[in-house]
């Protein structure tokens, strides 16, 4: 456990507090809780994160002995987001020029682990060759030491999953206009040849604005982008060999990964429509095996029973989005866009109004030559270390 003295020493080398600041808050925290002068380190950092003096990322930084400051390459990292199939996102800055973003990190122990690997340079090239306003703008691939980030554009908002769990069942024409984004965003994928493989609600954001985006693109697959198994792994059919999420998967996907195709994305997309409308999963099974199979030979219960008022053309919609057979589902992410358009109004189809980027950022970008930045210095190393899988690190 560290000393008050260690603690102190932390915020200022890390810059997250002036000398004079963190000598003031230790006053104030004394004054609040009657702290001895002996007390350690992590009850005042506890203090600090329940006055929002720092953030929860930052705490926990601290109490893992980080000093900072908290820098990935030129961005400064302020809290941890989200966490990803292959890393962690956080919210951060560049530094020089103040523009926000938020990054995703990837651990260095990837390397050793060939299939990651792989999926890891496929949402690499995927991220930086798509531009469309529903699928997340990526701006930089970078590397500092062992550590491989996505710098891209600022999340403000929440993941569709958040939006669920917390609210559940939706009004349909906020849910055809979410899931609208999601198909647009999809057929420029399938336009580039490209099938994404992990279509669910937790890798949908939506922003402020209330515009749907499409993220996590490490199970984006193409003719060039199979995953390499090594020989003696071939048989397994674990979660690291399976690619998707089984409570959205189309039966197919379930049989062959490699089988999947952008009709496969259109299943899992009416599956997350399923879902915005009727508040819960299209089926509850919580074993694997069983939920394959389910989504191989069941249907869910009818929308129609659910949410009487739902029109027919919609239920029929979700209906065809769902077929068993790849074939008898809409032929094309544009189609199940369209149909979805009938349900909405001119102000829900207005395009999206796009965040600003500083122009000296992008500006940045254009002249940022594509190196490899060492981690110098033991604490730098640790720190990334720890950045890049802070859960499985020890304190």
């Amino acid at each position: 456990m560290s000393s008050l003295e260690e603690t102190r020493r932390r915020l200022v080398d890390g810059e997250l507090m002036s000398a004079e600041t963190v000598d003031s808050q230790i006053a104030r925290w004394r004054d609040e809780t009657g702290a001895s002068d002996d007390a350690p380190g992590e009850p005042w950092i506890d203090w600090l994160v329940e006055k929002q003096l720092l953030t929860e990322f930052q705490g926990d930084a601290l109490r893992a002995g980080h000093a900072g400051p908290f820098m990935l390459g030129p961005y400064r990292v302020f809290e941890r987001m989200a966490v990803g199939r292959l890393g962690n996102i956080y919210r951060a800055v560049h530094a020089e020029l103040e523009q926000p973003v938020s990054l995703k990190v990837f651990p260095g122990s990837l390397k050793g682990d060939t299939e990651k690997v792989a999926r890891m340079h496929r949402e690499f090239r995927a991220s930086i060759e798509l531009e469309h306003p529903n699928i997340l703008r990526t701006f930089q691939i970078g590397q500092v030491g062992d550590v491989y980030y996505l710098a891209f554009e600022d999340l403000q908002g929440e993941t569709l999953l958040d939006r669920l769990d917390r609210e559940g069942a939706m009004p349909y024409p906020t849910a055809c206009k979410l899931i609208r984004d999601a198909a647009l965003a999809l057929a420029h994928l399938h336009e580039k040849g490209l099938v994404h493989r992990d279509v669910h609600p937790g890798n949908m954001w939506i922003t402020e604005g209330g515009v749907l985006k499409m993220m996590e693109l490490g199970a984006v697959r193409d003719a060039l982008g199979e995953v390499v198994i090594a020989p003696e792994d071939e048989g397994i059919t674990t979660s690291e060999t399976v690619i998707g999420t089984f409570d959205y998967m189309a039966p197919e996907q379930a049989q062959d990964a490699h089988a999947a195709d952008h009709r496969s994305d259109v299943y899992s997309l009416g599956c997350t429509l399923y879902h915005c409308l009727a508040g819960k999963k299209p089926f509850p099974e919580k074993n694997p095996i069983k939920l394959v199979m389910q989504h191989a030979t069941k249907m869910p219960p009818a929308l129609a029973e659910i949410i009487p008022d739902l029109p027919k053309k919609l239920s029929d919609a979700v209906a065809s989005m769902m077929a068993k057979s790849p074939d008898d589902r809409f032929p094309k992410a544009e189609d199940v866009a369209w149909a979805l358009e009938q349900h909405l109004d001119a102000s829900q189809l207005a395009p999206a109004e796009e965040k600003e980027v500083s122009p000296e950022y992008l500006g940045w970008l254009h002249s940022y030559e594509d190196e490899t930045i060492e981690a110098r210095t033991p604490e730098l190393a640790g720190f990334l270390s720890w950045l890049a899988d802070p859960d499985s690190a020890e304190e």
